[in-house]
């Protein structure tokens, strides 16, 4: 019993530092965007709404220049990462899955992150189906027993990929 009243405060606790966090961050983004509509420059004295400073933002070739760098550096950035990460999968030899029945997923979750079993499912559900990753997969582990189990085989597997020169 104690031990469900500790897991559910320790819940709470990290929930609530959670909530502070975010309020942290993204409370001084909501007050910067409702002050942008104010008329007064003042920023302790509401004016009244207005879009002004955005009429004269958008009318500023300075800042309009600013804004296209920006978008076209992100936009670049975005491309050239996703031939590098597709180069870069050519360079992987072989596809180790590891794999466990659904339920024993869930239970696995619940227990280790202090979760109620549908929440842990919930998770599961959103992630790429098991028959996909498999299906690309050279390799499947079943994680039906141990942690010990299944460490030990993931060392005979890299050992058999190094013994076959396929990794350093």
């Amino acid at each position: 019993m104690m031990g469900k009243k500790t897991g559910i405060l320790k819940r709470f606790v990290q929930d609530f530092y959670l909530v502070l966090i975010l309020v942290f961050l993204y409370a001084p983004i909501a007050t910067m965007t409702v002050l942008s509509f104010n008329s007064s420059k003042s920023r302790t004295q509401w004016g009244g709404f207005t879009t002004r400073w955005y009429t004269e933002l958008f009318s500023s070739n300075t800042i309009m220049t600013a804004l296209y760098n920006t978008l076209l550096i992100a936009f670049l950035s975005s491309i050239i990462a996703v031939i590098i990460g597709t180069a870069a999968e050519a360079e992987c030899d072989k596809l180790c899955v590891v794999t466990a029945p659904f339920e024993v997923s869930v239970e696995r979750i619940a227990a280790r992150d202090g979760i109620s079993p549908e929440m842990a499912a919930r998770r599961l559900n959103a992630q790429t189906p098991e028959a996909v990753l498999t299906a690309r997969a050279d390799y499947i582990l079943p994680n039906t027993s141990t942690r010990e189990a299944l460490a030990k085989a993931a060392n005979e597997l890299c050992d058999a990929l190094i013994g076959e020169g396929c990794c350093a």
